[in-house]
């Protein structure tokens, strides 16, 4: 790799998992020299995610805590937990402020949820509080234990393949001042607009970008030119969607005709 540079705490936290995600073991000497810091502080760190439950320390290292459940019957592949992670790093810069921030279901919001969390853990300045409004159990593990983010989870019957638990006994959404709601979807078209495979997740998600201020997309390529049975939003509803390079070009230009700012990562 180049030479090392200058970096936030959060962002060495960040360089640290992803690093960890992508070789599995990562020794901590190799991650003092790639970062140009102490041993100590590399140790405070990985020690600081290990609280978190997004890392574990070994002997002179450490190693990511095994990505979320994907749900699917088919094991992501390297190529997609990558783009993950790109996809959930620009999707933590949309939120820009935000006071209160729904977060969906499903493996890309998992990370999305875990790249969050590593980016509030900074000991450089105090981040302003946040409340997070989901119907993921594990999307409220992750972001639960860290400081200043409330987690409200929404009640009711718990989906055996997402553990999440959007049903009709949710509390009302209609409550809630949403700043912003970031969202999966099982399908995105231009033809058909977003949608996904259930229709009490297509109501409660269709609620919901209809109370929040600004709403965004977060969607690997495969999702892209497909639908599911119900539809949820339109395309112009996003304020952004977030997803990966293999989203072509004159693709993207389709989609962002329709209204949102799509960005390629």
């Amino acid at each position: 790799m180049g030479g090392a540079v200058s970096r936030s705490p959060a962002d060495r936290r960040r360089f640290i998992l992803a690093r960890a995600s992508s070789v599995g073991h990562i020794g901590i000497s190799e991650l003092a020299g790639q970062l140009n810091v102490s041993m100590e502080t590399v140790r405070r760190d990985v020690a600081i995610m290990e609280v978190h439950g997004l890392m574990r320390r070994t002997r002179g290292g450490a190693y990511a805590v095994q990505r979320p459940n994907s749900f699917n019957s088919s094991a992501e592949t390297d190529e997609s937990a990558a783009a993950a992670d790109l996809i959930a790093a620009t999707g933590v810069e949309q939120i820009n402020g935000a006071h209160t921030v729904y977060i969906d279901e499903g493996y890309l919001i998992q990370v999305f949820a875990s790249t969050l969390a590593v980016h509030r853990l900074s000991d450089s300045s105090p981040s302003e509080p946040l409340t997070v409004v989901t119907p993921s159990l594990a999307v409220a593990t992750i972001l639960a234990p860290v400081p200043g983010v409330d987690v409200v989870i929404l009640g009711g019957r718990v989906r055996p393949g997402t553990l999440a638990t959007l049903d009709r006994l949710s509390v009302e959404l209609s409550g809630f001042a949403i700043d912003l709601a970031v969202v999966d979807a099982a399908g995105v078209s231009v033809a058909a607009g977003v949608t996904t495979d259930d229709s009490t997740v297509a109501g409660v998600k269709s609620q919901l970008i209809s109370i929040s201020q600004r709403r965004g997309l977060l969607a690997h390529r495969a999702r892209f030119g497909h639908s599911a049975r119900f539809r949820f939003a339109d395309i112009g509803d996003f304020d952004f969607i977030v997803t990966d390079s293999s989203l072509l070009p004159h693709e993207a230009k389709q989609y962002a005709a329709l209204g949102p700012r799509v960005i390629r990562v």
